[in-house]
């Protein structure tokens, strides 16, 4: 017979959460920021993923918070600081109301690995590094960077 080697259990991303709004469970060791929006708020501003956003952080180390939203469906960005830009882990993520959206060190890894990881500045717009000579440039805002 063959040695079985167990399945890797990969953790959901969107799993069933308390209360009825949106809750923000961060797994990893580090503080996230996040932005949340409505249907309505994505569909009107899809580029422009500050508009009509709540926002907030979230500390590290399983901790959790719930958000009361006026929709149903909402979709939420996710952020880390590094060096004073912000590094997007999840964009426009849907998570509707009663949902729990669980941030994992996976999703840093794949951002910051991307081979092109998207940068934010403190109003939410897109600057990206260039590491020839570390001067930030404007890139397409509707470019996905997780």
């Amino acid at each position: 017979m063959a040695n079985l080697q167990p399945a890797v259990i990969i953790e959901p991303t969107i799993v069933d959460g308390e209360g009825k709004g949106v809750q923000i469970l961060n797994t990893t060791n580090r503080v996230v920021r996040f932005l949340i929006r409505s249907r309505e708020a994505h569909e009107e501003f899809p580029d422009h993923i500050e508009k009509k956003a709540q926002h907030g952080t979230v500390g590290g180390n399983n901790t959790a918070k719930t958000y009361m939203v006026h929709s149903d469906e909402s979709f939420v960005s996710v952020f880390i600081v590094e060096n004073g830009r912000y590094l997007i882990i999840l964009k426009n993520r849907q998570v509707n109301r009663g949902k729990c959206i669980r941030i994992k060190q996976s999703h840093i890894i794949d951002a910051e690995e991307n081979s092109l990881p998207v940068y934010y500045n403190e109003h939410f717009e897109v600057i990206q590094n260039n590491n020839n000579n570390g001067d930030h440039h404007r890139v397409n805002t509707g470019a996905e960077g997780a």
